[in-house]
C-alpha cells in the first residue's frame, strides 16, 4: 500500500511520521489519526508476487465534496441516536445476522423502558421483512403494538402507525386481506384525528388503492388514488416525485379498468415530468415509453 505524504501534509486529518521510531524505518510509515478516510485511486496487481495487490490511497479532507455529500446522505438515512444508528447502519448494509444480535443484546439492557423496547421491536420488524421471514416481522411487531397500547386508548393516532406497520408486512407475504385490515383500522384512526387534508392521509390512501388494485377491485382503489391526488397538488410541488407517482398509479388502475383514454393521459402526464425530473436513462423512463406504447396497441 502506498501513500502520498504531500497529499497527507496538505490534509487538515492529524498523522504524524513515524519511520524514525519505528522498528522498521525503511518502510517510511505514517501513523494516521482513527477514522481517518481515503480515497482509493488504483488497485493493482503486483507483478513480482500475483498474491499481493499494491493500493494507490489519496486522503480525504473535510471540505471533501464527495465525501461531504456521502456523510450528508448518511444523515438522512440513518436516524436516531447512539447505539440505534449502528443497528440501521447494519441493517441498510444488509448484515443481518449481526444486527439482529447487536438488537436482541440491547434489547436485555432496555427491559424497563417501554418506548426503547418498542423503538429496537420496530427495528427488528424491519430486519425481519428486509429478509422477508415475514411471520417473525408480525409478530415483532404485534408485541410492539401490545406495549405501546395498554396505557392508550383503541383509537389513539400513535397508534396508526403500528396498524399501518402490521399492513405493510402482510402486504408484502401478499396477504391482502389482512393487510387491508390493518390499513382500514389505521386509515379510520387518521381520518378521526387529522384534517381532511394533511398529508399523513397520503399514504393511508396510497397504501389502501393499492391493496385494492392488487386484488383487482379497480373502481375503489381508484377512489383512494383520487382522494390523495388534491392533497399531493396542495402541499407538494408539481415536479415531486412522489406527486408525480399518483399519475403512474392513476395510469395502472385506468389501463385495468380499459378506460384507454384516460390511461394514456395519465401516463402522458407523468412521462411529461419525468422528462424533467430524471436522468435520460432513468428506469421509469423506460416503463413509461413502454406503458404508452401498450396503451396505443
Amino acid at each position: 500500500m502506498a501513500i502520498n505524504p504531500t497529499e497527507s501534509l496538505a490534509s487538515n486529518i492529524p498523522f504524524a511520521m513515524i519511520d524514525e521510531l519505528s522498528a522498521m524505518p525503511q518502510e517510511k510509515e505514517i501513523l494516521f489519526t482513527m477514522h481517518t478516510i481515503f480515497r482509493i485511486n488504483e488497485i493493482s496487481q503486483m507483478l513480482e508476487n500475483s498474491r499481493l495487490w499494491k493500493v494507490q490511497l489519496t486522503i480525504t479532507n473535510d471540505d471533501d465534496a464527495q465525501l461531504t455529500g456521502l456523510s450528508q446522505y448518511i444523515q438522512r438515512e440513518i436516524v436516531g441516536k447512539g447505539w440505534y444508528r449502528t443497528g440501521q447502519l447494519l441493517n441498510k448494509v444488509d448484515h443481518f445476522n449481526q444486527v439482529d444480535e447487536f438488537y436482541m443484546e440491547l434489547l436485555k439492557n432496555t427491559l424497563h423502558d417501554n418506548d426503547r423496547v418498542i423503538g429496537i421491536y420496530d427495528q427488528l420488524t424491519c430486519v425481519k421483512n428486509n429478509q422477508e421471514r415475514f411471520t417473525e416481522a408480525v409478530s415483532y411487531i404485534k408485541t410492539s403494538l401490545k406495549i405501546n397500547r395498554r396505557p392508550l386508548p383503541e383509537d389513539h393516532p400513535d397508534l396508526a402507525a403500528f396498524y399501518n406497520n402490521i399492513g405493510q408486512v402482510y402486504h408484502d407475504m401478499e396477504d391482502y386481506s389482512k393487510a387491508l385490515e390493518f390499513y382500514d383500522k389505521s386509515h379510520q384512526i387518521l381520518e378521526m384525528s387529522l384534517p381532511q387534508d394533511h398529508p399523513s392521509l397520503t399514504t393511508s390512501y396510497n397504501d389502501l388503492g393499492l391493496v385494492y388494485n392488487n386484488i383487482g377491485d379497480y373502481s375503489k382503489a381508484l377512489v383512494f388514488y383520487q382522494k390523495a391526488y388534491p392533497i399531493f397538488e396542495d402541499t407538494l410541488s408539481p415536479n415531486h416525485l412522489n406527486f408525480v407517482a399518483v399519475y403512474s398509479q392513476l395510469g395502472e388502475v385506468y389501463r385495468s379498468m380499459r378506460d384507454y383514454s384516460k390511461t394514456l393521459d395519465s401516463f402522458e402526464k407523468y412521462f411529461q415530468i419525468l422528462q424533467i425530473t430524471v436522468p435520460k436513462a432513468h428506469p421509469n423512463r423506460a416503463f413509461t415509453y413502454s406503458s404508452i406504447g401498450d396503451v396505443h396497441r
